[in-house]
C-alpha cells in the first residue's frame, strides 16, 4: 500500500515532466504555465517536507522533491535571464 508521501511523489513527477516540456520550448504561454505550475509542485514539496513520516523512504522522497523544485526554479529562472 502506497504512503500519502509517494501518492503526492506520483503528482509530482508528472507535473515536472510537464514542466520540462514547458522550458524545453520557451515561449510566453510556455513559460507563464511553467512558473504556475512550479509554485504547484513546490507546495507539494513543501507539503511532503512537513507531513508526518509514514515510513523511512518519506523523508528521504519529500527530500527529493523539493530538490528537484529548486532545480526546476533555478532552470525557469535561467531561462528569463535571472540568473
Amino acid at each position: 500500500m502506497k504512503t500519502g508521501i509517494e501518492h503526492m511523489n506520483e503528482q509530482f513527477n508528472y507535473m515536472a515532466s510537464v514542466i520540462t516540456e514547458y522550458l524545453t520550448e520557451p515561449n510566453e504561454v510556455n513559460m507563464f504555465l511553467a512558473v504556475q505550475h512550479i509554485s504547484y509542485i513546490e507546495g507539494i514539496a513543501f507539503a511532503a517536507l512537513m507531513a508526518h513520516k509514514e515510513n523511512e523512504n518519506d523523508s528521504d522522497i519529500a527530500v527529493k522533491m523539493s530538490q528537484e523544485a529548486r532545480v526546476l526554479r533555478n532552470d525557469y529562472d535561467e531561462k528569463l535571464g535571472i540568473k
